[in-house]
Order: structure tokens, then sequence, then C-alpha cells
């Protein structure tokens, strides 16, 4: 009887430690792809690449569709990855989200450097990164994300907003 009760107390051990390492395990490649996805940025940098090539790159790191809105908000560029079905594709280009929200989340966004959340539906989120310019002004990105964003995505994201800025 007391085997028993051990037994079942070493597979219990045994199935957290698998779970353990297989969470460590994904969290690693995560890490690793983020590593590859900013080496990619950091080599289009380098290059000299331009606007619209920075911005193509990045959307197909993300998955997801990329407006470029200048300080009126109006979209300057936008690049969707040809797989891309978001249901918020359209909704910038066609004024669908909130101007105010939009408006703010920018203004958090070039408070801190960090990406601020416009607008979430369902498993979709659109947020908004502020590009640096030095002038207190500017231009943003208006990113379409699906799926779960954790923060190595978000992270990914900001880098490649910073890396824009300064190409």
């Amino acid at each position: 009887m007391r085997n028993a009760g051990n037994f079942a107390q070493l597979t219990q051990a045994l199935a957290a430690a698998e779970h353990s390492r297989r969470s460590l395990e994904d969290h690693i490649s995560r890490v690793e792809v983020s590593g590859h996805a900013h080496d990619q940025m950091m080599a289009l940098l380098a290059q000299g690449a331009n606007l619209a090539l920075f911005v193509r790159r990045m959307a197909a790191l993300v998955g997801g569709p990329i407006h470029y809105v200048d300080e009126t908000l109006t979209i300057r560029d936008e690049v969707v990855p040809p797989d891309c079905d978001h249901g918020l594709v359209a909704q910038p280009r066609q004024g669908r989200l909130d101007r105010a929200r939009i408006l703010s989340a920018i203004t958090a966004s070039r408070a801190d450097g960090r990406a601020a959340l416009v607008h979430q539906d369902h498993d979709e989120r659109c947020f908004a990164l502020t590009l640096h310019s030095g002038s207190g002004r500017g231009d943003s990105l208006l990113v379409c994300l699906r799926g779960p964003v954790d923060d190595i995505r978000i992270r990914n994201l900001e880098r490649s907003a910073v890396a824009l800025s300064i190409a």
C-alpha cells in the first residue's frame, strides 16, 4: 500500500517536471524566434532599407497588417501580409476604430515607448506604437495581431518600431 502511494507521488512529480520542461523548451523557442526577428530587422537597418521594405518585413514577422499613420491619423502606408485574414484589417482604413482611443494609445506609447492597446475584439488586437522622431510629434504604427500576445511578441514590435524610427 505504501509503495503504491510512493509510486503515485513519483508519477505526479514526474508529470510536473515534464510539464515544466515543455514550458521551458517552449519559452526558449520563442526567445530564439524573437532573437532571429530582431537580427532580421537590424540587418535591414544596417543595409539602409527603405521604409516600405522595413514595414513589409515587420508585417511578415508579426503576421498581421500594419498601418503607418501620420500625426493627423491619415494612413500613409498600409501593409497586409498575403495570407492575413484578420477582421481588423480594414477597420483603420475605413475609420471604424475610435479616433479618441487611437490618439490616447499613441500618447501613451509616446510617453513610455511601449505598445499601447487601441482595440480588442475576441482574439484580435490593434496596438499603437509611436515612431520617435525627436520632435515630440510624428508618425505612428497601428499593428493588428491575432492570437495570444505575450511579452516577447510585444517587445518584438517595440524593438522593430525603434529600428524603424532610426531608419
